[in-house]
């Protein structure tokens, strides 16, 4: 399973666990992967149905300097 699945897992705790992990990842990766491919997840993420998904999307978003 890959990390765009398990962002849409019905568990909370996977999806923000995705969101955390992105947040490490994302300090290491190449700028164009960190723009095109873990921003658009973590957009998708903050706008999730549950607070600490949206939670800790924004920190991550905002960690990494994504705008």
């Amino acid at each position: 399973m890959g990390v765009v699945q398990l962002s849409e897992d019905n568990v909370p705790n996977v999806r923000f666990g995705v969101a955390k992990g992105l947040q490490k990842i994302g300090k290491v990766v190449d700028g164009s992967i960190l723009q095109n491919e873990i921003k658009p997840i973590l957009m998708n993420l903050m706008n999730d149905a549950d607070f600490d998904v949206r939670y800790f999307a924004e920190e991550a978003k905002n960690s990494l300097g994504l705008h």
